[in-house]
Parts: structure tokens; sequence; C-alpha cells
């Protein structure tokens, strides 16, 4: 908050300074959340569609380990996973 009193100022212009703090707010979790974006966009990727095919309304992913077939996800129309890859140098010897 500033050294200045806003209370002298009229009621609308403390709303208009309520109102720009709170959409500071907003812009600065989506400039925050867009960073991260970013970050995982800069590693190799690629994506998974969800269902494409006429009468297919969803499809579900599982990943296999030593317990069997797990199930991780389900896809639906329009739906699209991102999957983002380790750096080569840290990818472990059992990666794709």
């Amino acid at each position: 908050m500033s050294d200045h009193d806003e209370t002298r100022l009229p009621r609308w212009a403390q709303e208009r300074l309520e109102n720009l703090r709170a959409e500071n707010g907003v812009l600065a979790r989506r400039n925050s959340e867009l960073r991260a974006s970013h970050r995982v966009l800069q590693a190799d990727w690629f994506t998974l569609p969800g269902p494409v095919e006429e009468g297919e309304e969803s499809r579900k992913l599982f990943i296999l380990g030593r317990e069997g077939a797990q199930p991780i996800c389900t896809l639906g129309r329009g739906d699209v996973l991102l999957v983002g890859r380790a750096a080569k140098e840290t990818a472990s010897d059992g990666d794709l």
C-alpha cells in the first residue's frame, strides 16, 4: 500500500483502485502459469490426442508397471495430453 490516504479519494476512485489491484493479481498469476508452461515447452515434448474416431467418446490411457496395467487418465473428445521428455543427458537408460 502507498503512503497516500486513499480514503480521502472519491468512492468511485477507491473502487477503481481496488479493481485494478484485483486485476493485477489475476494477471500476475496468469503470467506465472504462462512462464511455467513455457519452461515445459522448451523441453522435448509430444502430444496424445483424445478420441478422433466417430462414436468414440473417451480414450483410457494406461501404464505398464511391475504390478501390471494401471489406468492413468481418460481423454475426452477434444482433449490433448502434453507429455514432456527429460533432457537427453538426464534421461534414464530405461526410457524410450
